[in-house]
């Protein structure tokens, strides 16, 4: 017998022939089809850091495919049976294909709607408590890149919102390339920590990194932060130029984002109020009416937070109470009868019955709401 050695393996290279003989027949164009998609397949795979499910699913599907072209995968002609097998082993092969692009198609959707679910919960009316458990469950090994940067983002918003500061630095360390992200979400940690001049340093940082391809919804964030960073270092004057930018911004770039509009302007309006001592609640409110433009003011939620803002700033200047408890008891009456949940309903009877406790006005047309969902509140 001839032997030869190739790579460090010594092989013979007789049996060598003989084996890739039985398996693609006399069709060589086949055996050198599938080592050229093997190995692009597997260098796809390493380059692009896909999960590891993806590459057992696209190596089977590689060889599943492979096997169906050559007719002569198989040389079993001369045992009982064969033809038999030969002709239903095209369709076992397809069976081998779509099974594996459904079980792909399911890993991925399912690591989607856990994702998915994790976003609803951090958002300003979710519970951050399940989805940094609903977090803890999800396998990163099962994540396409795309997916494990919004986990990974995901992870490091509830750290900051859990107050876990350290735990924040340590994940914010996987997004030193992301220059204006990094520097941010560093600027976040700092005010949660009461640090704004270190906040307002890496602002400025983080703006000085924006450019043309930058998020155009992260971009408004850092303008947006900068105009409140101001204003808790009682910079008031550059807050309100750095809110009209931002306000600028987000219109030229059509951002859509209601809850950030709304505090905007919320910081926008009482911003002003602080430049301007004098200034009158109409005045205000006058201001206030640009932001229905960037909200949809027929969503409960979003009206919520609009009408929100119209009452403290009743309050802040100190309205007549004949005035502020027509205007609460008129919200409340409109809201509580639109499409709320119930946990909703709940929420906004009972911060309704703070306000109007705090601002000693009429608690009758709340109470009586609440005496019927009483047992919600059990």
């Amino acid at each position: 017998m001839e032997w030869e050695e190739l790579g460090g393996v010594i092989v013979n290279n007789r049996v060598t022939e003989e084996i890739i003989k039985i398996t693609f027949g006399d069709n060589w164009l086949i055996a050198a089809f599938v080592f050229v998609v093997a190995v692009s397949a597997i260098r796809f795979i390493r380059k692009n850091n896909l999960p590891k499910y993806f590459r057992k699913c696209l190596i089977v599907c590689v060889c599943a495919i492979a096997a169906l072209i050559d007719s002569k995968f198989f040389q079993w002609n001369e045992y009982l049976g064969a033809l038999r097998i030969r002709k239903v082993f095209p369709l076992l092969l397809l069976t081998v294909i779509v099974v594996t692009i459904a079980i792909f198609i399911y890993s991925y959707m399912k690591n989607d709607k856990q994702l998915k679910y994790v976003i609803k919960n951090t958002e300003s009316d979710g519970n951050i408590i399940k989805a940094w458990e609903r977090l803890q469950k999800i396998k990163t090994i099962n994540l396409t890149p795309w997916q494990k940067r919004q986990y990974d983002k995901r992870r490091l918003y509830l750290r900051v919102m859990l107050g876990n500061m350290c735990g924040a630095e340590q994940e914010l360390k996987k997004f030193e390339n992301d220059k204006a992200f990094y520097h941010f979400t560093k600027a976040i940690i700092f005010n949660f920590r009461g640090n704004h001049k270190d906040e307002l340093e890496e602002e400025k940082i983080a703006e000085g990194y924006c450019d043309g391809d930058t998020d155009s919804f992260l971009h408004f964030q850092i303008i947006s932060n900068r105009g409140a960073g101001y204003v808790g270092a009682g910079e008031y004057s550059l807050a309100n130029d750095w809110f009209k930018r931002a306000i600028d911004f987000g219109r030229v770039n059509n951002v859509k984002a209601p809850d950030l509009w709304l505090n905007l302007y919320y910081n926008y309006v009482f911003n002003k109020t602080r430049l301007n001592l004098d200034i009158s609640i109409q005045e205000c409110i006058d201001m206030l009416e640009e932001v229905k433009q960037y909200i949809d003011i027929e969503d409960p939620k979003q009206y919520i937070g609009y009408r929100n803002i119209v009452i403290q700033l009743f309050r802040q200047k100190k309205a007549d109470k004949m005035q502020l408890n027509e205007i609460i008891n008129q919200d409340f009456e409109y809201l509580v009868n639109t499409n709320l949940t119930d946990i909703e309903r709940c929420v906004l009877e009972a911060t309704t019955a703070r306000i109007v406790c705090t601002g000693r006005l009429n608690p009758e047309p709340v109470i009586e709401k609440i005496s019927k969902d009483v047992e919600l509140f059990l």
